[in-house]
């Protein structure tokens, strides 16, 4: 769901004259950044540094997109180092309109993109304990801890694609087994704080250091939105446990949860590449899109996940 920086000349979208607009830059070059799944990206070298382009246009995402950038412009506040920062716009905002869509700049980080496939569990779980102690304020709690869920819909959209209704008996299955855990598994003393809900697929090695980017989905919810993600194994379960009590950050984790934090997320990335697709009239696009759908929610990752913590809690009862 990229926009060649050539399409986006070729389409009227002034990008630079944008950012020199809000944001009083003196551009040299912009190019394309090969970074994130939703959004076009690009890296913009101006007079006053190099930075981080990202705009979305779909929909579905942009409010959790401003959202994040007040959780991330909090987190700035608070002296997180191992994050990228939202930078200003001339007057002040974290954001600003571009095209019907939302724009945002930040800081860039050069260095190696690594994924959860090379990034050792213990390293995840030692950024994620800087995260979790910090504080949060009041309003800040109530306003970003609503959960988003469109499960039912996302089942409804998946009936009306031929190309998907294979797939219907296991969306159901899914449906129901979230609306099983979110009974059991909350109750209003848990403890809540800002989670990233995407870590594993977002940070940056650079001079010796792991920073996490992308911050997109942060919300305000419980560490398992975070560690399903993280946890591929029993022994990567009892490592993140231990982690995280070594770092002062003492969480009874619950694996109810993490198939509730790993069904929500299903849904969510399932029904904007969903929304996607109904937003396109480019069949190519819509044959590239369900070709993801298939390979990622009904043959890969997700699957994998919510199979591995299911396991588990069957043989725990």
């Amino acid at each position: 769901m990229y926009y060649r920086f050539d399409d986006c000349i070729d389409n009227g979208l002034d990008l630079q004259g944008n950012l020199e607009k809000y944001y009083g830059f003196h551009i040299s070059n912009i190019r394309p950044a090969d970074r994130g799944s939703y959004g076009e990206t690009w890296l913009v070298n101006t007079l006053e540094g190099n930075f981080f382009v990202k705009v979305h246009f779909l929909k579905s995402i942009l409010e959790d997109y401003r959202n994040s950038l007040i959780i991330l412009d909090y987190l700035q506040r608070q002296a997180i180092e191992f994050i990228h920062t939202v930078i200003l716009t001339i007057d002040g905002k974290l954001w600003c309109k571009y095209k019907g869509g939302v724009m945002a700049v930040f800081s860039y980080i050069s260095g190696q993109h690594c994924n959860r496939g090379v990034v050792p569990c213990k390293e995840i779980c030692k950024l994620l304990s800087g995260l979790y102690k910090i504080p949060v304020e009041g309003r800040l709690m109530e306003t970003f801890s609503n959960t988003f869920d469109k499960s039912f819909e996302t089942l409804q959209k998946v009936r009306n694609i031929p190309s998907l209704i294979k797939y219907v008996p296991t969306i159901e299955k899914y449906f129901n087994m979230l609306d099983e855990v979110a009974k059991i598994c909350f109750n209003g003393s848990l403890k809540k704080g800002i989670k990233h809900g995407d870590i594993g697929n977002n940070m940056i090695f650079h001079d010796d250091r792991f920073f996490v980017v992308d911050w997109d989905t942060a919300k305000i919810a419980h560490p398992e939105r975070d560690l399903w993600y993280v946890v591929r194994s029993c022994e990567e379960l009892e490592l993140a446990k231990n982690e995280l009590e070594k770092n002062g950050v003492g969480v009874s984790i619950s694996i109810n949860r993490m198939i509730y934090y790993a069904l929500q997320s299903y849904f969510t990335h399932l029904w904007n590449h969903i929304v996607a697709i109904e937003g396109t009239t480019d069949e190519r696009e819509k044959r590239r899109l369900v070709n993801y759908i298939r390979r990622y929610f009904f043959n890969g990752f997700f699957n994998d996940q919510i199979v591995f913590f299911t396991n588990i809690n069957s043989q725990s009862d």
